[in-house]
């Protein structure tokens, strides 16, 4: 009978690090420890970074170097999580390393002794060539002088698994593993783990140091995709099982922490996943007008550029010499007031449709006119009424006869208008 004398796989994901593989692969080797495995997955490298791993190979029969097409550090894991044997698992990125040589030796005894399934260590920053502790954890440190065995329940936390030892067997038997997102991947993984552990232990050692990069940098607008997605996952678990703590702490990191980042790179999709967010965090908190501060600025944003943009339209209806409302429905009646309430309706000289079939010979007694009898002058303005889905199409007509003199409203910009 074979039997696995592979306490811990230690698994990196690996991309264009060739410059600092090395260091972390050894500080690995460094660990007191010796019945380890070093799985690196080259998840796409362009670079030297599986010559350098491979190099490393010929002298240590520990390391091993899987590879797989990009697909980011997550799945990246995934297959590490696959080919690892260890009794427990570790995670290490490749531009961070191991601190203290005996941290991984004593989070094993420390699970043995108290007979859990997870535990973690102090975790440092480093900035400057300076390693500081991350601050952050100062709660889990506390809490740990005060018990050896901790309760996830009552901590609910979601961030800090690279200074933690998972025993492979609680991954396996729950099917936990990493969501393919570039970004936000790990807290997913981690709440998942650490609520199917329920209990873990905290050791005073300091496991990993931790290359903080440049945040901002690392996001474009798929990745803050993703990373909605993530704290979207989050918020759906942490309501499944009650975790109300955590819950806040993710809207808390909606709100606060990635504000900036969600604002900068917003796209239709995110908006979207802001929007779900926001019902979820409205029946959390049972309160049907909260908005969250990313939908709140964002709105904010746009109200601000409907209102510059009114601003600019109104200056062109009171120098222009003919208005033309283009569209029959109740927003050309709300225009058609306000003109009225400014004295510019004497200015409209017809209303403007795609087509007369279905639509009335006039709307406030003002004549309705089919745009292919509609003749331009100098000195025209065009409004578009038009909302929603139909709008760009009459934009397209317009610009297809290279009439450009129009300007665009909508209900809202009519409401604005009016206060």
């Amino acid at each position: 009978m074979i039997i696995n004398m592979t306490r811990i796989s230690v698994i990196i994901p690996v991309y264009n690090c060739e410059k600092s593989i090395e260091q972390s692969i050894q500080s690995v080797q460094r660990q007191s420890i010796k019945e380890i495995e070093i799985i690196c997955i080259n998840d796409g490298s362009t670079d030297r970074s599986a010559e350098v791993i491979c190099q490393m190979q010929k002298e240590d029969e520990r390391i091993q170097l899987y590879g797989q097409d990009n697909q980011g550090s997550g799945a990246a894991r995934n297959l590490g999580l696959y080919y690892a044997k260890g009794e427990f698992i570790a995670f290490l990125d490749a531009d961070d390393y191991y601190l203290d040589t005996d941290a991984l030796e004593s989070m094993i005894k420390q699970c043995e002794r108290h007979q859990v399934s997870i535990c973690g260590t102090v975790i440092r920053i480093e900035r400057g060539k300076i390693a500081v502790p991350d601050k952050g954890f100062q709660f889990l440190i506390d809490a740990s002088e005060k018990k050896d065995v901790l309760q996830y329940s009552d901590l609910q936390f979601d961030y800090g698994y690279y200074g933690f030892l998972f025993e492979r067997k609680l991954l396996i038997e729950n099917k936990i593993t990493f969501p393919a997102y570039r970004r936000f991947q790990d807290p997913v993984f981690f709440v998942r783990a650490m609520y199917a552990a329920k209990r873990f232990c905290f050791s005073d050692k300091a496991l990993y140091v931790y290359r903080a990069p440049n945040v901002l940098s690392r996001f474009r607008v798929n990745n803050v995709i993703d990373l909605l997605h993530g704290l979207l996952d989050n918020l759906h678990f942490a309501q499944e099982h009650d975790l109300k703590k955590l819950f806040m702490r993710t809207v808390e990191r909606i709100e606060s922490e990635y504000l900036d980042i969600i604002c900068h790179h917003l796209s239709t999709e995110s908006l979207s996943i802001l929007l779900e967010i926001n019902q979820i965090v409205r029946e959390s908190l049972e309160d049907t007008e909260y908005l969250i501060t990313p939908l709140g600025m964002i709105f904010e944003s746009i109200q601000t550029v409907e209102n510059w943009r009114w601003r600019e339209l109104v200056g062109k209806m009171e120098t222009c010499d003919r208005i033309y409302p283009y569209g029959a429905g109740k927003v050309c009646s709300d225009f058609i007031n306000y003109l009225r309430e400014r004295d510019l309706a004497d200015k409209v000289q017809a209303i403007l449709v795609t087509s007369l079939e279905d639509n009335p010979d006039r709307i406030q007694d003002i004549p309705v006119m089919g745009m292919k009898d509609y003749q331009t002058q100098k000195g025209d303005l065009i409004v578009v009424t038009v909302v929603g889905l139909h709008q760009k199409d009459v934009i397209a007509l317009l610009e297809e006869k290279h009439i450009d003199s129009y300007g665009v409203i909508g209900s809202s910009s009519i409401a604005c208008s009016a206060k």
